[in-house]
């Protein structure tokens, strides 16, 4: 497409969901959480939680040929 003479691209645009490229998906997640609580750890936050964060996510970038 860049190297088209009729009409080469000047400009591309990207969007990534973020869970797609992080490799976990939401079900590990939930297995992990219940082997930490299995194991009593405790904190300010959950390994779902943060998944489910990710999935709202994404990652937009541009790129411009000169």
């Amino acid at each position: 497409m860049r190297l088209n003479e009729t009409a080469p691209l000047l400009r591309q645009k990207f969007m990534l969901k973020m869970s797609t490229s992080s490799g976990m998906k939401e079900s590990d997640a939930v297995k992990i959480d219940a082997v930490l609580k299995g194991m009593k750890f405790s904190g300010n936050t959950t390994v779902s939680s943060e998944a489910q964060n990710e999935a709202r996510r994404y990652l937009e970038y541009e790129i411009e040929f000169e």
